[in-house]
């Protein structure tokens, strides 16, 4: 990642909180605000506006703007105000964002005018410009949109997309009987934006993370469990988030939506006791689409997986549970107002476990599918994509086979699991693996971060699977620019010099993609401050 320039999000304190609210305006330049913890922003060229361009909330005279669907209504402090005109290119962060051309000007007093506006793109915007914003969510508020209002809620990095499935009214769940499914989403979004309004257009949308996926199904001696159901997306709450962030001078913003639907499957019979199955998959991942001016439009698509799966009996008996559940979860970006590629994953996980008196046998299924739709505006280009469609099958397949024998069978058997516990287990980080990993032949962090479904365990010095992850802790290294030691480095200036490191006061020079580094409050990866 280029270090020319980083910022992150606005801290809404002082004069910053004013310029976006529409206070404190001017027809200098301002400074770049505090940054937060959770934005960063790198500027690659700065920022030259068109000749249409107009910023009203940087207007000293301008006291308010209403944004409507196809208008706009400013506000100034007294009469004679220099109104934009027809084909003036309006931009500002007022009521989640706003990029709109003038039609034309109606005075609705001599302080207060009605601009009629269509919706314009960032090149009417930017003569000049290239910047990326990556955002991964840590203790940020989401707003929760559902038939009843909405809600705010504090929900980190990573949340439970399926909340309050009607799982118990629409599966009749009886007493002795219980299923439980989640899917867990920690996002991280990144966008690229590069400009030049006669030479080169380039746009780069993705959203990257993890999302893991979870079904548990148990059911009592004598109980059948048979449910199968689907709750479509408009019953499932939305959420979004909002970025203002600052390129140069410029205030940006862009809106993040995730939309979710679910699907699910679930069966148990069993003789005695109680029985409970379980499966997960956790996929990490990485999709989007990009534009370069004269090749067109082009999927980003890449996936890795780790899944485990569960059999638990009371006492002895023969038992089966199946279950499987495929979440759909989409994502649409919008810079100011207008709405960029719509990205869609759907994950899913099946198991299916079944038991004798004595043995077990069981596997998992999964797959991550993806599609990419630049249908609507995008806001980079004053044109239209109608119908560009990318489907991606990024995994698939069989993650785990496993069989056994119960440990209270006489002679103990094979692959019996924890004596006594009454249960099983398997890890599914490399299917058919035989007890060895294959990842360990990789010696150094850099082959071993090269490698599919391998990461580097600093405090141990190996390279492990996937699968292994919770073994090693907070040290573990999963991508080749987290492999760089910055320990070496005794003194913030030469620390912030390399490219991969920044100083945090009292823990001296870090590697930027260590845990280590997203928790200090202080780091400095670009220039050594008080």
């Amino acid at each position: 990642m280029s270090k020319a320039m980083n910022g992150r999000a606005p801290s809404w304190i002082a004069c910053a909180a004013a310029l976006v609210a529409l206070g404190c305006g001017s027809d200098e330049p301002e400074p770049t605000p505090t940054p937060s913890e959770e934005t960063i922003v790198d500027v690659f060229r700065e920022p030259v506006l068109t000749e249409a361009a107009v910023l009203p909330e940087q207007d000293a005279h301008v006291v308010n703007v209403e944004v409507r669907e196809d208008a706009l209504v400013l506000t100034y402090d007294g009469p004679g105000a220099d109104v934009p005109g027809e084909g003036a290119v309006l931009a500002g962060v007022e009521a989640g964002g706003y990029l709109r051309r003038v039609l034309s000007v109606n005075a609705l007093s001599d302080v207060r005018f009605e601009l009629a506006t269509e919706h314009a793109q960032l090149v009417d915007l930017f003569e000049d410009v290239h910047f990326r914003v990556r955002h991964e969510p840590g203790a940020t508020s989401w707003v929760e949109r559902g038939p009843v209002g909405g809600r705010r809620d504090a929900l980190g990095g990573t949340f439970n997309l399926l909340d309050d499935l009607p799982i118990s009214e629409t599966c009749g769940i009886a007493p002795g009987q219980n299923v439980e499914v989640k899917a867990e989403l920690s996002p991280i979004f990144d966008a690229e934006f590069d400009i030049f309004r006669r030479t080169q257009r380039r746009v780069r949308v993705e959203l990257g993370g993890s999302i893991k996926v979870s079904v548990e199904a148990q059911s009592g001696a004598g109980i059948g469990l048979n449910c199968e159901f689907e709750v479509p997306a408009e019953r499932m709450p939305s959420r979004e988030f909002a970025n203002v962030f600052f390129i140069g001078w410029i205030p940006v913003a862009i809106t993040h939506t995730i939309q979710t639907e679910a699907k699910l499957e679930v069966g148990a019979t069993v003789s005695a006791g109680e029985v409970t199955g379980s499966a997960d998959a956790t996929y990490r991942f990485s999709v989007g689409a990009s534009y370069e001016q004269g090749m067109g439009w082009s999927p980003i698509g890449t996936a890795d997986r780790t899944s485990t799966a569960n059999l638990e009996l009371t006492e002895q008996a023969t038992a089966s549970v199946t279950a499987k559940v495929t979440p759909g979860v989409s994502y649409t970006l919008k810079i100011y107002d207008t709405a960029g590629p719509k990205i869609a994953l759907r994950p899913s996980v099946e198991g299916e476990l079944e038991s004798t008196l004595c043995e077990w046998e069981g596997e998992v299924k999964g797959a991550l599918t993806a599609a990419i739709a630049p249908k609507l505006d995008v806001p980079v280009f004053d044109v239209s994509l109608l119908e560009v469609d990318f489907n991606l099958e990024l995994l698939s397949g069989t993650f785990w086979t496993g069989e056994g024998t119960w440990a209270w069978c006489a002679d103990g058997g094979v692959d019996a699991g924890m004596p006594g516990d009454g249960g099983v287990s398997g890890d599914a980080g490399m299917p058919g693996d035989g007890g060895a990993d294959p990842c360990a032949t990789h010696s150094t962090c850099e082959d071993c971060n090269d490698a599919e479904g391998c990461g580097f365990c600093r405090s141990s010095g190996q390279c492990m699977s996937d699968g292994r992850r919770a073994e090693c802790g907070s040290g573990w290294l999963d991508e080749p620019s987290s492999c760089p030691d910055c320990s070496g480095f005794t003194d913030c200036a030469s620390c912030a010099a390399n490219g991969f490191c920044g100083w945090c006061p009292g823990m001296g020079c870090l590697n930027d993609s260590t845990e280590e580094a997203r928790m200090c409050a202080d780091y400095q990866p670009i220039a050594c401050g008080g």
